[in-house]
């Protein structure tokens, strides 16, 4: 009585007539190559090549990238110092005392750094690194169709080393940004940008890695970065990595070492919300709730204090001028959720409360002494010290 129900499946399974084709590895090779042709014709439209002017020479800052050939490296110290200046300017650390305006010239100031944008609105707002346009005097944006622009700075964002500047040009083409959610290690990630000057030029790699932080030696950078081992050199900078769709899921922002197939991407979500805000804003407001904090995660002794918690956050010190100081936040409370938001790490609390609004109720879900409660907390703008 089975014979005919095993029959029956396996006709259901076995392709039939054409499907019944196996298709060669040659022909997978080249659906996979017009895929990324179609890649670079989709997104070369929303890219855009950004040539900045200086009005004096500055002394040499190298990259705090750490690690192999990092900063205290001889051998890239020499390396990094006999660059062209027009590379060298790509990767200038950030100063507290830096101008975030161009200052004006009399025009004759060369353009000797180069970098990379994203078009995101067809007006032309462009989203690049600030980095890319600090201490610029004049900044000139190439669009893929060849047009040169005057650009002028719209708004800078310290804490991101995200910037916004403006071109007069109507019918951009934006990109589309992707969720930074959806971002799968092991997919494809394809830079698109203008290293050494060798404009729009694209590379293939994967995501390597997500969540990367404490990349910078700067507590007032707040976000995390992809890695990707797709070529990133000096003049990728502002420029986006792409999926396999064409959507940006990050704003390529630095690379550790060189040639080692080490760079970092900030997250595509975070960047546009950065990018909307400069927009609207010319800056980039941040909430704050005023407390020290270390996650369970990356330290595990931690949870000898946390009654079972494996996860979550632990408020180590509360600033007594600070919002958490006028509510009943204590030390040692275990921060598990801010609104629906759940917990995981700092990075995540950080995430959750940046943009929340100010002088708003907002609930924390913590754990206290083994108990779970609920705690209203007003956070209050973040004004870093310059």
């Amino acid at each position: 009585m089975r014979t005919p129900a095993i029959a029956l499946g396996l006709a259901l399974w076995l392709p039939t007539g054409r499907a019944a084709e196996k298709t060669s590895p040659l022909d997978l090779a080249r659906q996979l190559n017009r895929a990324f042709v179609q890649v670079a014709a989709k997104v070369k439209p929303s890219v855009v090549v950004i040539h900045v002017a200086k009005q004096r020479e500055q002394a040499i800052q190298l990259p705090n990238f750490g690690g192999p050939l990092g900063p205290d490296d001889p051998l890239f110290r020499r390396f990094f110092e006999n660059l062209p200046k027009e590379f060298r300017d790509q990767f200038p650390q950030p100063s507290p005392d830096a101008p975030e305006k161009p200052r004006r010239d009399n025009g004759n100031s060369p353009f000797t750094g180069s970098g990379s944008g994203i078009v995101v609105t067809a007006d032309g707002y462009i989203l690049t690194n600030r980095h890319v346009i600090e201490d610029a005097t004049r900044l000139k944006v190439i669009t893929a169709d060849g047009r040169e622009h005057p650009a002028r700075l719209r708004g800078v964002d310290t804490q991101s080393d995200l910037a916004v500047i403006k071109i007069d040009a109507k019918n951009l083409r934006p990109a589309q940004f992707a969720e930074a959610s959806n971002v799968r290690i092991g997919e494809f990630a394809i830079a698109i940008g203008a290293p050494y000057r060798l404009d729009y030029t694209f590379t293939v790699g994967h995501v390597s890695a997500k969540g990367r932080n404490r990349l910078i030696n700067n507590p007032a950078f707040d976000q995390d970065f992809i890695q990707t081992d797709a070529s990133i050199n000096p003049g990728n900078s502002g420029g986006p990595l792409v999926n396999i769709d064409g959507q940006v899921i990050g704003v390529n922002t630095m690379i550790r070492g060189l040639n080692t197939g080490i760079g970092f991407a900030i997250p595509s979500t975070f960047a546009r919300q950065v990018a909307q805000k400069i927009i609207r804003h010319g800056k980039v407001p941040r909430a704050r709730l005023g407390i020290s904090i270390q996650s369970l995660r990356e330290n595990p002794d931690l949870r000898d204090l946390a009654k079972g918690l494996r996860e979550g956050v632990m408020v180590r010190e509360i600033q007594p001028d600070g919002p958490a100081a006028k509510s009943d936040l204590k030390p040692f409370d275990i921060i598990t959720a801010v609104a629906d938001t759940p917990v995981h790490t700092a990075q995540d609390l950080r995430s959750a409360v940046r943009f929340q609004p100010f002088g708003q109720p907002l609930t924390l879900h913590i754990q206290r002494a083994g108990k779970p409660l609920k705690i209203t907390i007003r956070p209050e703008e973040w004004l870093p010290t310059r």
